[in-house]
């Protein structure tokens, strides 16, 4: 579609708005857009109001439904990172929205063989998701693409750190270099063997760039691009 039709449309529009730096550097390298006829207008993170977690004892991965965040890389690693470090692998999935891989098929399926370091949460509520999100030590983000990259902002909200490939606004928000990694399994593992290493990141001082993920911030510069837009 961006080699006919996308650029196409483009070229009939006045601005396109799009929710991230990263989503504007694939649109111009892409479709061929001019820059200044692209603008970010962000996202905004969610916080349920869930009861927070008391102890951080485990990482966190969500979404492992959609085939493009790449769970498959963290069971891989993971037997190594538990029998260092002891800390689990806690993974959210829909069940109305599974995209199965050979080996991420089994998250549905009960197992009397399931490793002690991993446990499944299917259809999380907001609470419950909530709760999960307070209580990582981590956000675990190895996704192949983001466009933004939604669980990052909301692990922000709760003050947690992430660790994710540079993909949509991974670099934008991070709060050290070390929290966006290339998808290598060396790296990650050096970094998740050292848990204090990742509760510091957590108090971190963030990107300025952090504050323009909100919804109310979000809903004021869609309505600056109308506005101007309309003239």
């Amino acid at each position: 579609m961006c080699r006919w039709l996308l650029p196409r449309l483009l070229s009939t529009v006045s601005i396109v708005l799009t929710v991230s730096q990263f989503t504007k550097s694939e649109l111009i390298k892409t479709c061929g857009i001019r820059p200044e006829k692209v603008a970010v207008v962000g996202g905004g993170g969610w916080r349920a109001h869930g009861k927070a977690a008391l102890a951080a004892d485990y990482y966190l991965f969500v979404g492992a439904h959609d085939a493009r965040k790449n769970i498959d890389f963290l069971l891989d690693l993971w037997p190594e990172i538990y029998r260092h470090t002891g800390r689990r692998l806690i993974v959210t999935c829909r069940s109305t929205a599974m995209m199965h891989t050979a080996r991420s098929r089994w998250l549905l399926e009960p197992r009397a063989d399931q490793p002690p370091w991993l446990e499944i949460a299917v259809d999380p509520t907001d609470a419950e998701l909530g709760a999960l999100y307070s209580g990582a030590i981590a956000l675990l983000q190895p996704s192949y693409y983001e466009g933004l990259g939604l669980p990052i902002l909301e692990a922000a909200s709760w003050g947690v750190p992430f660790v994710s490939t540079d993909v949509g606004v991974a670099r934008e928000v991070a709060g050290g270099e070390s929290s966006v990694l290339p998808l290598l399994r060396d790296p990650w593992v050096r970094l998740l063997k050292d848990p204090e290493r990742l509760l510091s990141i957590r108090g971190a001082e963030r990107s300025p760039s952090l504050a323009q993920y909100t919804w109310p911030e979000t809903a004021n510069r869609v309505a600056d691009q109308i506005a101007s837009v309309a003239g």
